[in-house]
């Protein structure tokens, strides 16, 4: 942080790495897709989960300091993210069962590669009508594009030689741009009671499902893909609603603040599985509603 004299600047920095390994059994998945796999009467599967993903982001932010009506706030804000996840799949002893040369038991291998960008600007301006009552308008443009790198390989069937994975790799992009905004009011009603009222939106954004397009006729067999409305994850966005009042009490060793809210939401991401292969996708439903009394007693 830094003292400018007309404003104070904030610039944050953010660094963060995870990684992943892990395993998931796959038994009963495997064999409810009626494969053969029931044929071999010791059947079993598990996966071996492993990825990484780096993100940096970067924030600077003016907060005026003047003390006369009007107060405003600015600034710029950055992310990105690159991650590399993997799966393989094992079935021990049935490439054996099925005179399969593959020592290794892998049944199926899927690669992920995505990289991430968004770009936003930001601002708020405040003035106060009276020394009672302040309006507030903002908003935010922001932009962001993510490129992923998908692909997947099945060498029990594939024909592939014992120590090959042939993977079949698709790349799918999608960018996007958009504007929220936010409007507030507030009245001191009296010195220990202050009621508001707020109009905002929310913005998540969409992406690419890490899963390849299906090809089109859709091959006969074992497929792992994505239709054509499995591939793109849309954003979802919210229209928010809210009245409170904040409260003091006894010389400011009681607060009540209260309010009502309702949030309009709508083309909600949720989780669901492809057609093919039953891979976990995000999928977007219709609409929802959330509305409520909330109520903070502080004493």
């Amino acid at each position: 942080t830094g003292d400018l004299g007309f404003a104070t600047l904030t610039s944050a920095t953010g660094l963060s790495r995870y990684d992943e390994r892990g395993q998931r059994d796959q038994t009963d998945l495997l064999l409810s897709f009626e494969y053969g796999y029931e044929d071999f009467p010791s059947f079993s599967a598990f996966t071996l989960e492993e990825g990484r993903q780096e993100r940096l982001s970067q924030e600077i932010r003016l907060v005026s300091t003047d003390t006369g009506p009007l107060n405003w706030i600015g600034g710029l804000f950055y992310n990105t993210a690159k991650s590399n996840f993997t799966s393989s799949e094992f079935v021990p002893g049935f490439p054996e069962f099925a005179e399969i040369d593959r020592p290794d038991n892998l049944e199926y291998f899927s690669s992920d590669d995505t990289r991430f960008t968004e770009r936003a600007v930001f601002g708020e301006i405040g003035y106060r009508l009276t020394p009672e009552w302040q309006v507030t308008a903002g908003g935010r443009y922001f932009q962001f594009r993510q490129l992923t790198s998908s692909g997947f390989a099945l060498p029990l069937i594939d024909g592939s030689a014992p120590d090959v994975v042939a993977v079949t790799a698709q790349a799918n992009g999608v960018k996007d741009a958009s504007f929220i905004y936010k409007f507030n009011t507030s009245y001191q009603i009296r010195p220990s009671i202050l009621s508001y009222a707020t109009i905002s939106q929310g913005y998540r954004s969409g992406g690419v499902n890490s899963v390849p397009p299906c090809l089109d006729p859709l091959p006969d067999g074992q497929n792992v893909c994505a239709l054509p409305d499995e591939v793109l994850i849309q954003p979802d966005t919210t229209l928010n609603y809210e009245l409170g009042v904040k409260t003091v009490w006894f010389g400011g060793r009681l607060s009540v603040n209260g309010d009502i809210y309702y949030i309009d939401w709508k083309d909600v991401q949720v989780g669901g599985r492809t057609e093919n292969g039953e891979v976990p996708i995000t999928v977007n439903g219709a609409r929802a509603a959330s509305q409520g009394v909330e109520i903070a007693v502080v004493g």
